[in-house]
């Protein structure tokens, strides 16, 4: 097995003189880990977070762990790893809070599975029920199947395989995947190819506009075939132009109880191009992108200084080849929340005006009273050609509103006209920011991260 590396943290130390005269030694704390203890682990494995203790009773450690998805520990300090990723482990000695010590330990996904379909189909009508089955190799644990869907608005799919088609959709396909629970990242798709005609009714509706996608994030695996994950922090444009703090990982987001879980939390600076933080960023680029509609995701956001979590759509290459680089070829932010800011959320329109100068509209949400950003709340925007509607929690009155006569967004000579650059398919991102432009580069205390931005689905609707 393959070592990532470690960063071990100091070993502690303190001197505590005996009273004046006296001719006792110094008496010395010292704290350390041990040189069996683990710097790296496999999912599944348990191991013994070893230290080396003088002048201390073990009973006094507390051990504690930065990211519970990734890994737990007990209180004699036996770590089990959960899910693939970086745990952060710190022991705590009472009465020496200040010499804590603490490690960065990897957790590698388990080898040597494989994963095949044994049955399968690769057409099926609308009102048709199908069968889907497939086996795992080299797992030990024999932890199993699981399935997906890429759009669980064309079907469901159970436990066991089985698939019902409930209408055809745009593209009239339907991926349908199995991965190994053992290590999710062993996956195997079958596209199957979908006839028939699309019920008349039956379909999800909201203000007029048929439901075409919908991803709810069930399982242990981010469906790839809707999304794409985003690593680093910016390269050339480190920051990602908001001179942000993080580096995103992959293994910052987890799928947990039928969520999508983004995790920010402090990361080791060396192994992240000197970030003091780690988070998640996917996007649907190039696999989700549709001109217009109604797009809506269940969102739980954290409170903490400098948290951005965010909702936001941006063009797919098509948009780029027409208008030109951002903010030329707009944007559209569904929903952006500062930590700090508990009771409301913010919503803006992006793009250039004549001139090529970034322009924007903006608006907020206030939340009734009893309601805060971290509670789950549907958050919509409606997208026509003459107008944006911006829609939180189902309600009927959006909050903002741009649109040809109050609010028109501007167009740079030569890109075309009016709703340009609106008028092209647009790509849906999630994530999460540390510090930044967006809250006056604030950053997080001490105590506000980890902290964890929770996506219950997305939608996708059209007229």
């Amino acid at each position: 097995m393959k070592k990532i590396g470690k960063l071990l943290i100091m070993s502690a130390a303190v001197s505590g003189l005996s009273s004046c005269g006296s001719s006792d030694s110094p008496k010395e704390f010292s704290l350390s880990f041990a040189s069996d203890s683990p710097t790296s682990l496999t999912v599944g494995e348990t191991a013994k977070i070893s230290v080396n203790l003088v002048n201390g009773e073990t009973s006094d450690l507390r051990f504690v762990v930065d990211d519970p998805l990734i890994g737990s520990i007990d209180r004699e300090g036996n770590l089990t790893a959960l899910r693939n990723g970086v745990v952060n482990v710190k022991v705590i000695p009472s009465g020496h809070e200040d010499l804590s010590i603490s490690r960065y330990i990897d957790v590698n996904s388990r080898s040597g599975i494989t994963i095949a379909f044994t049955q399968s189909v690769t057409s099926a009508a609308v009102g048709e029920t199908v069968s889907f089955h497939a086996e795992v190799r080299g797992d030990s644990s024999n932890s199993g199947v699981g399935y997906l869907l890429n759009n669980y608005a064309l079907a469901s799919i159970s436990d066991e395989g089985e698939v019902h088609i409930v209408q055809k959709g745009v593209e009239e396909k339907l991926i349908v995947t199995a991965y190994s629970k053992a290590n999710p990242d062993v996956s195997v798709d079958v596209t199957v190819h979908l006839t028939g005609e699309n019920p008349s009714d039956g379909i999800e509706k909201v203000h007029g506009y048929s439901l075409i996608f919908q991803d709810d994030f069930r399982g242990e695996r981010l469906n790839t075939n809707n999304w794409e994950y985003m690593i680093g922090d910016g390269g050339n444009n480190k920051g990602w132009g908001n001179e942000e703090l993080e580096f995103y990982r992959k293994e910052n987001i987890k799928l947990v109880d039928g969520q999508m879980v983004i995790t920010a939390k402090y990361c080791d600076s060396n192994k992240n191009s000197g970030q003091n933080y780690s988070s998640g960023r996917i996007r649907s680029h190039r696999k989700v992108a549709y001109t217009y509609g109604r797009v809506e995701a269940r969102i739980a956001c954290p409170f903490g200084n400098g948290l951005w979590p965010a909702f936001w759509m941006l063009p797919d290459p098509e948009g780029l080849a027409a208008y030109g680089s951002w903010p030329n070829s707009g944007e559209i932010d569904i929903m952006e929340a500062k930590g700090r800011v508990k009771y409301s959320i913010d919503s803006t329109l992006h793009d250039a005006d004549r001139n090529g100068n970034h322009i924007y509209q903006f608006g907020t949400n206030v939340f009734p009273v009893g309601q805060d950003i971290s509670q789950f709340h549907d958050y919509a925007v409606e997208w026509d050609e003459n107008e944006f509607r911006w829609y939180v929690d189902g309600s009927n009155e959006p909050f903002h509103r741009c649109n040809a006569d109050t609010k028109p967004w501007g167009i740079k000579t030569g890109t075309g006209e009016f709703p340009a650059p609106f008028n092209k398919p647009f790509h849906i991102l999630f994530n999460m920011a540390v510090g930044g432009n967006y809250d006056g580069y604030r950053v997080p205390d001490e105590d506000e991260v980890p902290a964890q931005m929770k996506v219950a689905y997305v939608k996708w609707y059209q007229k």
